[in-house]
């Protein structure tokens, strides 16, 4: 697989949705599909306990729908440029890169949620 780069913005209080289909090599399948959105673009955190977002999805038919809910990015978290990735863990138990990029967190007038 090779590694797709891209940037999603996104507007605090709204709720985003996106999906990430899987070609996988002959013989696998996509079990799961794990987003992280994290300050930096690496770190050597094993566990990503500092990440802003963690969200972890099965996949149906190699197909991972991520979404992203106005609850799951805390309000004391700044507008401002952060960075995700997406790694699929593979019917032969191995964790592959599959997407990386910017994540634009931008700013709205209304913050509140309710």
């Amino acid at each position: 697989m090779a590694l797709i780069t891209s940037q999603i913005t996104y507007y605090r209080s709204t709720s985003y949705s996106f999906e990430a289909t899987v070609t996988p090599p002959a013989g696998l399948h996509t079990v799961t599909g794990l987003f992280t959105i994290k300050t930096d673009s690496y770190d050597d955190n094993a566990t990503d306990s500092d990440a802003i977002v963690k969200k972890t999805v099965s996949a149906v038919s190699n197909v991972c729908t991520f979404n992203i809910a106005p609850s799951d990015i805390a309000d004391s978290v700044d507008p401002g440029t952060y960075h995700y990735s997406i790694h699929m863990i593979m019917s032969d138990g191995n964790i592959y890169p599959f997407a990386a990029g910017k994540f634009i967190l931008k700013a709205t007038t209304t913050n509140r949620e309710s």
